[in-house]
């Protein structure tokens, strides 16, 4: 694909000075590779090179000029810690760590998060544990309940009893 060269005065979204660098003086033209993501969406890539293919594998910066583009990167990065997520840090991170190759071996896919958007959801609990405190405190029954509620079980023990007995008078019986 052929484009024509940059306009001289940097658009909104740049500032002057990273427009100077990124800007290019003449019409110039740019391969695209279409690629599938592990995601199974298909984006364009551009190329490093209108000869390269695939099989030659990406293209690496110069070590000097990778090492350079650290000290920059870190140097915004202190200067401007919102400039990108942590997330993206640690892509650029990794980029640099295999020294800026070209096409990117690692892409985040764009559609993804409009593919998978939540679109319903259940409450499955609190969130942080409830106050125990909160609930009231019951006091104890009164002791006429509780030796209401013995007598009842001893009585039902009693009977359990008698028919245990029962139950071994049978057996020896036979």
């Amino acid at each position: 694909m052929s484009f024509p060269a940059d306009p001289v005065e940097p658009p909104e979204w740049a500032d002057a000075d990273v427009w100077a660098v990124i800007r290019h003086d003449e019409a110039h033209t740019s391969a695209f590779w279409k690629v599938t993501l592990a995601c199974g969406h298909v984006e364009e890539v551009v190329a490093p090179a209108l000869d390269w293919k695939p099989d030659d594998g990406p293209r690496l910066a110069e070590a000097t000029r990778v090492k350079q583009m650290i000290e920059e990167f870190e140097q915004v990065w202190d200067s401007d810690p919102m400039l990108q997520s942590e997330h993206q840090r640690e892509h650029t991170r990794r980029m640099l760590a295999a020294g800026w190759p070209r096409p990117r071996p690692e892409r985040s896919c764009h559609a993804c998060p409009h593919a998978r958007a939540i679109v319903a959801y259940q409450r499955v609990g609190w969130l942080i544990p409830r106050n125990e405190a909160l609930k009231p405190e019951i006091p104890p029954p009164a002791r006429a309940v509780l030796e209401r509620r013995l007598r009842r079980a001893e009585a039902g023990a009693e009977r359990l009893r008698v028919q245990l007995a029962g139950h071994e008078e049978r057996r020896d019986g036979r």
